[in-house]
């Protein structure tokens, strides 16, 4: 089955990590390239990642960033498009909106400091897409995480919704969703709730 195309949000300070959360060590190789080559690996094949701050240590780190701003481009066994967020001290919710700017179906969202969740969590999300669910959220032990499955409707009110609005989050809007409307789906993988916001969140070698 293949998988809807994933934003990978990736433009923040990473002010608690003390370098570019895409650009840190976890399991031999770095966190972005451990998010793209899993999700390929699970069947999908299209990724939006979308940048802020630290583009020039991205761009050093990954040149492939760089060739895809604006653009397709291979990487890792699928497309790649690198967006940049002109803003984005505005947050997360800016950052989001821009990497939907390019997309008029049905995709996930997944910040760069959660490490790729099993393959059959992906596809647990993907085959309860309909034409009535605006959203798709794993949980375990009752707790959501991600990655989030976003609807192409839902998607469009999101893109409509002013980031000057006191309600510009994600989260505030999945929350806003009945329980008809966000599907929340039982899984069996922690690491759905696992972030990397410091070093001590790291794997130990």
């Amino acid at each position: 089955m293949n998988l809807p195309p994933l934003i990978l949000l990736a433009a923040g300070k990473s002010t608690r990590m003390g370098t570019p959360k895409g650009l840190v060590d976890f399991k031999d190789e770095k966190l972005l390239t451990y998010n793209i080559r899993h999700f390929f690996s699970y069947g999908g094949s299209n990724i939006i990642i979308v940048l802020g701050h630290h583009i020039e240590a991205y761009f050093k780190s990954f040149p492939i960033l760089e060739r895809a701003f604006n653009t397709w481009g291979p990487f890792e066994g699928g497309q790649i498009k690198t967006i940049i967020n002109p803003a984005p001290d505005r947050g997360q919710f800016s950052s989001l909106i821009e990497g939907l700017k390019e997309l008029n179906e049905a995709c996930f969202i997944l910040p760069i400091d959660v490490p790729t969740p099993e393959e059959n969590v992906w596809h647990l999300l993907a085959e309860r897409l309909s034409d009535n669910i605006s959203a798709i959220k794993p949980t375990f032990n009752d707790e959501g995480g991600h990655p989030v499955l976003l609807s192409s409707s839902f998607i469009n009110k999101l893109k409509d919704l002013s980031l000057d609005h006191k309600d510009a989050r994600l989260d505030t809007q999945l929350n806003k969703l009945s329980k008809e409307q966000l599907l929340r789906v039982s899984c069996n993988d922690s690491q759905i709730l696992q972030n990397i916001n410091t070093k001590d969140d790291l794997p130990q070698n």
